[in-house]
Order: C-alpha cells, then structure tokens, then sequence
C-alpha cells in the first residue's frame, strides 16, 4: 500500500487529482496480493 500513497502523492498524479477534485465523484479500491493474470506494474 506505500507504493500507492507514494504515487497518490506523486508530483505526475497530483496535477491530475486537482483537476478532477470537484469536478468529478471518483472511486477507488486498493488490494494488496498478486496481481491479476496479465497485468503488470510499472516498475
């Protein structure tokens, strides 16, 4: 789950989530373990 705050809080994302803030209602669902078949994380 760290990996997702930092990148919550990343500099690339930040723009992002100010421009959607108000704008848009959003949600999200974060779950530690492997990941699906086929997908891979950025490094």
């Amino acid at each position: 789950m760290e990996r997702i705050r930092e990148w919550y809080d990343s500099p690339e994302y930040r723009h992002a989530r100010e421009l959607r803030e108000g704008g848009v209602r959003v949600g999200m669902l974060f779950v530690e373990g492997t990941p699906p078949e086929g997908f891979t994380l950025p490094a």
